[in-house]
């Protein structure tokens, strides 16, 4: 079975708050839930994991390809429901 998303060694740091050598991996297939008390770095680690915010260190793969380099690919093939609309940057949407 592949791996749709692999992360290793994630670490952000947000003032007293941080992130510290964070790895896990998704199979194929597999429904997963992030849950956790409010601060213990939910909301961190996702935005870290899609770009949305930089990340000290770590890797980040989804479909067997590294984020940094291949994003515009990756998040045409994902789908995400955050608090807020931070996905995409306002600049790329085009008023018909």
């Amino acid at each position: 079975m592949d791996n749709i998303l692999e992360v290793s060694g994630l670490n952000k740091r947000y003032g007293d708050f941080a992130l510290k050598d964070i790895s896990f991996y998704l199979p194929d297939g597999c429904i997963t839930g992030f849950v956790g008390i409010n601060g213990a770095g939910k909301t961190t680690t996702l935005r870290s994991i899609l770009g949305l915010t930089n990340k000290v260190s770590g890797n980040i793969n989804f479909f067997g390809m590294d984020m940094n380099g291949n994003e515009s690919k990756i998040k045409d093939r994902i789908g995400i429901v955050l608090d807020e609309g931070c996905f995409y940057d306002e600049h790329q949407f085009t008023t018909f």
